[in-house]
């Protein structure tokens, strides 16, 4: 998500990936330059992409009725822990542009998130099995990019949740 301080258009510039007319980013940092006809403008900085991360706690409470305390423990233990390992074999391979390879695993992850919960994650993922299908190198590393930082916040999250003792 792009944040300026005040609420100002944003506009392509040939040579600049994002050139603002508002004189700071949200970090505070200033960079300006005479535009033509003596108007400031700011070179963008610093983008912190921010995204809603969705657990479902429907699906945690299946768990728990299914499995009782200590097995949904167990359960969602597992599931990070495969989740974790999966996603360190994506990683390498997607270093080594090997893609065709990562779309199973994508799914993989797709359906351990979607056990425990995980509705941002699971989303995602698919995302990201689906641009390694189709051979998107660009798409899958914005992906990646993506899944990394809702994965890090999801984690987060479950290790939170009130009923685990992880």
């Amino acid at each position: 998500m792009l944040k300026l301080q005040e609420n100002r258009a944003t506009i392509p510039h040939p040579r600049q990936r994002f050139v603002s007319l508002d004189q700071r980013s949200s970090t505070g940092a200033r960079e300006s330059r005479r535009g033509r006809k003596g108007a400031i403008v700011t070179f963008v900085i610093e983008m912190r992409p921010s995204e809603r991360v969705v657990i479902d706690t429907a699906v945690l409470d299946d768990v728990f009725n299914r499995y009782g305390r200590r097995g949904a423990e167990d359960f969602v233990m597992e599931a990070v822990e495969a989740i974790s390992d999966t996603l360190a074999e994506v990683d390498a391979l997607g270093r080594e542009d090997r893609l065709a390879e990562i779309a199973p695993r994508a799914q993989a992850v797709s359906r351990r998130s979607a056990d425990i919960g995980l509705t941002s994650l699971a989303k995602v993922a698919r995302d990201m099995g689906i641009a390694a299908r189709r051979g998107d190198v660009i798409a899958y590393r914005a992906v990646w990019e993506r899944l990394v930082r809702i994965g890090d916040r999801s984690l987060a999250n479950v290790w939170m949740e009130p009923r685990l003792s992880l």
